[in-house]
């Protein structure tokens, strides 16, 4: 369930977001084989898009069937265009942080598989490198986040509702730099200078929103396997065994909605003032719109404890709850108008 796939922009402006989608796939298999399709992700290919929009060079697209279409041909991008090349090489640096991750967490097997492609990812490393990815400083963030769980893990710092939203916030510092370094460092590559700043804050806005909204989805996972999440323990620690999310968030709901709104704020003023070649309307569409209109809707999910239900109840009420959205319809999620208007008035504070 990505939270940066954007969701009610439109038939038109979904079926070129989808080419992409299907593109990065086709990337993938091309570049890591079969296998690493699996891992096509949301994030990546928005980075895909921005890096054709600024350049104005948008990729060449056919018809092919695949796994997923094995009955009709679907449109997707060409693959061996740049913009698909940095998102597949992305997505691979992305698992490789992903399962250094899980191994952190005890994961059984995630030894073995990053034993076994850890050739791939040093390849892909120095192909990110010949391109001055910041790639080191990323894998700065990823071991700074991990020093940082465990200093919070550690101290008392979540006696209050005070001390945890402000854990929350310096704890998805690492996860919001990471994002904002990706998303300027498509400015740079395709000589649009005027956008780094728009897209640095667009990723560390949306960066800051994603760990928040990952923490409340995986609460009551967490919770269960004994993994670190400030919010499932600051729960332990004050109800003395498990608690609703809606408990744990009652105290810390007014300032979780404020980040969110802000959130869409930001997308707003980034959708409006980027200065794009191509695709000017879908990414304007994209960002300010279909990207804020998915948070949303996991973040109303998230609070009424739908991602703490069995597997099945879950996948049923989900695709209830954002039916029509993929295929492009402009269907209005029930809330969001009024958060989107309530974000629009509220100043903009400028964070560290």
């Amino acid at each position: 369930m990505g939270l940066v796939r954007p969701t009610g922009i439109g038939r038109v402006h979904h079926s070129i977001y989808r080419s992409y989608y299907c593109g990065l796939c086709w990337q993938l298999r091309h570049d890591f084989g079969s296998l690493a399709r699996s891992l096509t992700n949301y994030e990546t290919v928005v980075v895909a898009l921005l890096i054709d929009a600024q350049a104005g060079s948008p990729a060449g697209c056919r018809h092919a069937r695949c796994p997923a279409h094995p009955f009709v041909p679907v449109l997707h991008a060409s693959t061996g265009t740049p913009s698909l090349a940095m998102a597949s090489a992305l997505t691979c640096l992305l698992f490789e942080f992903k399962l250094r991750d899980d191994i952190q967490d005890r994961e059984i097997g995630r030894r073995f598989l990053l034993k076994r492609y850890q050739r791939t990812f040093d390849r892909t490393r120095r192909w990110l490198g010949d391109r001055h990815f910041p790639t080191d400083q990323l894998g700065k963030e990823f071991v700074r986040l991990r020093w940082l769980e465990e200093m919070t893990q550690s101290a008392a710092r979540l006696a209050d509702a005070t001390g945890l939203m402000a854990a929350l916030e310096e704890l998805a510092r690492p996860t919001a730099t990471g994002l904002a370094m990706v998303l300027a460092y498509t400015a740079e590559i395709t000589g649009c200078p005027e956008n780094r700043e728009l897209l640095w804050r667009l990723g560390r806005d949306l960066g800051t929103a994603i760990y928040m909204l990952d923490n409340l989805m995986d609460y009551g996972n967490d919770v269960k396997l004994g993994r670190f999440n400030p919010l499932s323990h600051w729960g332990q620690a004050h109800s003395g065994g498990r608690a609703r999310i809606q408990d744990v968030t009652a105290s810390i709901r007014d300032d979780l909605d404020y980040t969110l709104k802000q959130v869409f704020v930001t997308c707003s003023e980034v959708a409006g003032n980027l200065s794009t070649r191509a695709f000017s309307g879908t990414i304007e569409r994209i960002i300010g719109h279909g990207i804020p209109r998915t948070l949303f809707a996991h973040y109303k999910l998230a609070m009424e404890g739908f991602f703490d239900e069995p597997g099945w109840k879950r996948l049923l009420r989900y695709s209830r709850s954002l039916k029509n959205s993929y295929g492009g319809r402009d269907e209005v999620v029930p809330g969001f108008v009024e958060i989107e208007v309530a974000a629009s008035r509220s100043p903009v504070v400028e964070q560290g």
